[in-house]
């Protein structure tokens, strides 16, 4: 219902790719909207073989996905730590969303190898990681807005995580990947 400009600028440089969001609002009102990103990261060995490895210990809890909504129950999956190992049944129902996540960077590490890449996302105030059971691959996902509640009004103009842009208005959003080692 409105009419804007995206662009999404990829700058590669050494071992890094920063992707960068700009959206204009080109509307005469405000415009209501959210963006996010769902690379996945190629693990061979399969996503068990893997660490989520936070700047610094904290306590995270997993907001239950009821279909493709959210309900209110939540599951911890990391108590006072900075290293999620990752398993496939997390997956079972689909992603791990992240609402309350104080990082705003991630690495993925093999546990055995080290081989690591580090997702920074400053600006982003959600994180998922989803993959399907039994896949090579895991999605590191900052986004700016979360699904809708399982008891959702329906209105985007009061949907949880939201962004607003007036009219002319722009706003920019990046995050980095980068190859570590």
């Amino acid at each position: 219902p409105f009419d804007y400009e995206l662009r999404i600028t990829y700058t590669l440089s050494e071992k890094a790719l920063k992707v960068r969001y700009d959206v204009k609002n080109l509307s005469a009102d405000t415009m209501y909207f959210s963006i996010g990103a769902h690379e996945g990261y190629y693990c061979p060995e399969g996503i068990e073989e893997y660490d989520v490895v936070l700047p610094e210990p904290e306590t995270l809890d997993s907001s239950v996905l009821e279909g493709s909504v959210l309900g209110y129950d939540k599951v911890r999956v990391l108590e006072n730590s900075d290293t999620l190992p990752l398993k496939y049944d997390y997956f079972k129902v689909d992603a791990l969303v992240f609402e309350k996540i104080k990082a705003r960077s991630a690495v993925l590490r093999n546990r055995n190898t080290g081989r690591a890449v580090r997702v920074s996302f400053p600006g982003f105030d959600y994180f998922l990681l989803w993959t399907m059971p039994g896949a090579p691959y895991i999605c590191m996902e900052p986004w700016c807005g979360i699904s809708d509640r399982i008891d959702t009004d329906k209105n985007f103009k009061t949907k949880e995580g939201i962004l607003t842009l007036p009219a002319g208005e722009n706003l920019v959003r990046e995050h980095t990947i980068e190859i570590l080692g």
